[in-house]
């Protein structure tokens, strides 16, 4: 009888992880992207589903995940207790990565996917993992300043001011106006 419980166990904990990440109430939908209400809530007209899955392709069928970690990103922020939110941060990360390995490179989130990893990992402290996700961001698109901007901040954190003036500097070579490194720059050479 033990054996029953403990593979019902295994069985049912993936559900559990996927349950918590899913919207249930409007206010929780409303924080989301529009292409997550469209995806997930009883509301979406075949119409708007049928603009979605047009502009994402193929990755269209696993948003839901996506949908989910980001609704467990926003439930991090009003947890309380740091265990839990460190669950609900790690639970982000695991429904990005199922996305992630079900979709190609060439899907339309996948830069965004990337930024949000790297903001997950840095407020888990890990800054390591954090930055080899800012590089992939840049290495998928060389033309999105934020990653530039968040991995300047964290070279920043760490005291080296120098290769944080580079990165934005290779970032500007790419968006010469963009305002977020450019003033990120000024402020660092007015530092020096």
């Amino acid at each position: 009888m033990n054996h029953f419980f403990l593979i019902l166990t295994l069985l049912l904990s993936p559900l559990v992880s996927y349950a918590g990440g899913t919207p249930k109430t409007d206010a929780e939908f409303a924080r989301l992207p529009v292409y997550c209400r469209v995806k997930m809530h009883n509301s979406s007209t075949p119409a708007e589903k049928k603009v979605w899955r047009k502009k994402l392709g193929h990755g269209y069928l696993h948003l839901h995940h996506y949908c989910y970690a980001l609704n467990f990103l926003n439930h991090s922020h009003q947890i309380d207790k740091k265990k839990a939110n460190r669950d609900a941060l790690k639970a982000a990360l695991k429904e990005i990565g199922y996305v992630q390995r079900h979709t190609s490179k060439q899907f339309a989130l996948q830069p965004e996917m990337t930024y949000k990893k790297g903001v997950i990992y840095e407020r888990l402290g890990d800054y390591s993992s954090a930055m080899k996700e800012y590089l992939k961001g840049i290495a998928i698109n060389p033309r999105i300043p934020a990653f530039y901007a968040a991995l300047s901040d964290l070279y920043k954190k760490n005291g080296d001011e120098g290769e944080a003036k580079n990165v934005l500097k290779r970032g500007l070579k790419y968006k010469p106006k963009s305002k977020m490194l450019n003033k990120r720059l000024k402020k660092l050479k007015n530092q020096t």
